[in-house]
């Protein structure tokens, strides 16, 4: 009987054993669900806040180019009557005199006699090296 008994103890003890496991890895299951969840809340609120800050850009975005387009069709109007008065007032000049007044030329580089001149000169020089051959 003894025999029996220390078998059925060593039994007991094992299967305690495999209680003690099968109770350590459910209580590790269990903390990976809760972290799994708590994850997963972080993560929507996460995109939450992405969608909040996404939104808040698109609509500075949008009220920027407003504002630039508002911008851009003033300043158009605003040239587009500059324009405006100046060919009104050329009209009016036009209807008094019979003619249009002519604005004054700026040059910005050399005449066309100074190019002339500068590129008869080299030729003439080219010319006169010839002849001396």
């Amino acid at each position: 009987m003894e025999g029996t008994l220390q078998e059925m103890f060593e039994e007991v003890e094992t299967a305690l054993y495999k209680l003690e496991d099968l109770n350590e890895m459910l209580e590790l299951q269990n903390r990976q669900l809760d972290h799994r969840f708590q994850l997963a809340l972080y993560k929507e609120k996460k995109l939450a806040e992405l969608n909040v800050i996404k939104e808040k850009l698109a609509n500075e975005h949008s009220e920027r180019v407003s504002k630039y387009e508002l911008k851009q069709q003033k300043m158009m109007k605003e040239r587009r009557e500059t324009f405006d008065e100046v060919f009104k007032e050329e009209v009016r000049e036009y209807k008094a005199t019979g003619s249009i007044p002519k604005l004054p030329i700026t040059q910005q580089g050399p005449s066309l006699d100074e190019v002339l001149d500068e590129v008869l000169d080299e030729d003439a020089a080219v010319f006169d090296e010839f002849l001396k051959n």
